[in-house]
């Protein structure tokens, strides 16, 4: 600070007066200079040019002048920071408001809008807004979690028991299909049967005989083995038809029947080839086994006694036997060969069992 000295402007009469008055200089200089007016030593120094009755009066007038300056720019500087907070304000204000229109529309579930929670709720200073909006979305996010959580067990537990409820009706329905499957593989197979079986006997009928005899040839030729066959037919049926009646005639022939299939062994079978006809097919027997075989069969038909009707009836068959290759190529050859031996053995006396040979030389043995 300079002197109040320093001015050469004036002196003073008292010394107590000067000191007084240098006080207030200072005083004021200081004052001034905290608030940024400057130094009143300089204003003195430089502007005053009354005499020093009028120092007090120049004080007075330059502090009021220096204040109101002061005050100018105060007001100034003020407004200017003003302006700017309230801009800041509005910006913050307008990203506020984006925000909370961005979380209350992620917020579309819980306990409401965002903005609404903010009007009720909302009870501090503009400045802590931002704090309660991140308490606000975390208690909505929490809220909202739970509630999801809660929805997403009952979700789990309605499936897991309508999956448990679905499994039981497929395994329901599986359990039925499965019944149903069997049903129909027996249907089938019933039916398959039927459609190969004789109603009346349950042989076989000429249907199998021919859809199975051509693989049982091509089966023979490769394994370089034979096949024989045996063609049956009942002796005097017709007689038995007259006297006892077709009843009576089934009843014969589903005897013969029974003892046919009886006798059949592995991979043999027995066809009714039509009215009392009977075929045997012996897959892997030759001509003498054959022959052999034929022969047992036809003495234990012989020997059957049948009751019917409190009659005891006897009855007798023809067969005729021919062999594949020794007797044909093909199956149809050897069922030919077979059925003229058996017409040969008819026209021979009947009951007996006739091999084909050559048409002039076919052997016979009862």
């Amino acid at each position: 600070m300079i002197p109040f000295q320093s001015a050469g402007r004036f002196s003073m009469d008292s010394d107590g007066n000067d000191n007084r008055l240098k006080k207030l200089v200072e005083e004021i200089t200081n004052t001034l200079l905290q608030v940024g007016a400057g130094n009143l030593n300089v204003h003195v120094e430089r502007d005053f040019r009354g005499d020093e009755l009028d120092i007090m009066a120049f004080l007075v007038d330059t502090t009021i002048s220096e204040l109101r300056v002061l005050e100018d720019e105060n007001k100034k500087r003020n407004a200017e920071e003003l302006e700017k907070i309230i801009r800041r304000m509005k910006a913050n204000e307008l990203r506020l408001n984006h925000s909370v229109d961005e979380i209350t529309e992620v917020l579309q579930v819980g306990q409401g809008k965002l903005d609404v929670r903010v009007e009720r709720d909302f009870q501090g200073d503009a400045i802590d807004i931002m704090a309660f909006l991140v308490d606000t979305t975390i208690s909505e996010l929490r809220f909202l979690e739970e509630e999801k959580r809660v929805i997403n067990a009952n979700i789990q537990a309605r499936l897991e028991a309508e999956v448990a409820e679905r499994t039981r009706e497929l395994q329901l329905v599986n359990i039925q299909l499965k019944n149903d499957m069997a049903e129909i593989e027996s249907l089938h197979k019933k039916l398959s049967e039927q459609a190969v079986r004789d109603p009346l006997t349950n042989l076989y009928n000429r249907r199998y005989l021919q859809d199975v005899l051509d693989r049982e040839i091509q089966r023979s030729l490769r394994a370089q083995s034979p096949l024989s066959i045996i063609a049956i037919d009942l002796d005097h049926f017709k007689q038995v038809n007259d006297q006892f009646g077709h009843d009576g005639g089934d009843y014969v022939l589903k005897s013969l029947s029974e003892l046919l299939a009886s006798q059949m062994r592995g991979a043999d079978f027995a066809c009714r080839s039509g009215g009392e006809e009977f075929i045997l097919a012996l897959p892997g027997a030759t001509c003498a086994i054959a022959m052999r075989r034929a022969r047992q069969i036809r003495k234990k038909f012989e020997g059957l006694l049948l009751e019917y009707h409190g009659v005891t009836m006897q009855n007798t068959f023809s067969a005729g036997v021919a062999c594949f290759p020794d007797h044909g190529k093909t199956s149809i050859e050897v069922l030919l060969h077979a059925d003229a031996a058996l017409y040969a053995a008819k026209n021979a006396g009947r009951n007996r069992v006739v091999g084909w040979r050559a048409p002039a030389a076919i052997s016979s043995l009862a």
